[in-house]
């Protein structure tokens, strides 16, 4: 089962008086950001009575902080809401959504995805899997590149790769 909760920021200072916290946003790519009710802080849920998305940033108003020093009490907590409440634009996933999944070249297993880093350009999938010519376990690593990708069904928990380009992108790490 995918987790219920994603955290989706980490409060890194108040901006004003008045209790606004400044929010370094991690998933920078939902729409519906911008009309938050509530985020769950330690577990507890807290009301959202204004926010407001700059960019990364998130500024939050929330219920019961009302001044700066209410909310300087809340920096560097991490702010957490319900997967159903993130829409993301089409073709964009969590990370968290996709570990795990299985990952085919046509129609050839060759793993599960174990890991994805982030890098400016683009990020890098890496796969655990049994190469079956070698029988042994083997790390492959690819960029996560749209001509390479050809589906992501989280569904049937499979990824598909366009075969060509898999082979001019993967590098093996045995």
């Amino acid at each position: 089962m995918k987790e219920k909760f994603v955290c989706f920021g980490q409060i890194v200072r108040p901006r004003g008086l008045k209790g606004t916290c400044k929010v370094q946003l991690f998933i920078t790519d939902f729409p519906s950001a911008q009309n938050l009710e509530n985020v769950y802080i330690d577990e507890r849920q807290v009301a959202v009575e204004n926010s407001q998305i700059e960019r990364d940033f998130a500024y939050l108003k929330l219920k019961g902080i009302d001044d700066i020093d209410s909310a300087e009490k809340l920096r560097g907590k991490k702010l957490y809401i319900t997967r159903d409440k993130i829409v993301l634009s089409e073709g964009r996933y969590l990370v968290s959504e996709l570990l795990g999944i299985e990952v085919f070249v046509g129609a050839v297993k060759i793993g599960k995805l174990c890991d994805v880093l982030q890098y400016g350009a683009a990020d890098v999938y890496v796969v655990k899997g049994d190469i079956i010519e070698n029988k042994k376990t083997v790390e492959v690593s690819f960029p996560a590149l749209k001509k390479l990708i050809m589906s992501i069904d989280l569904e049937l928990n499979k990824m598909l790769l366009d075969k060509k380009v898999f082979e001019e992108v993967a590098v093996y790490n045995e």
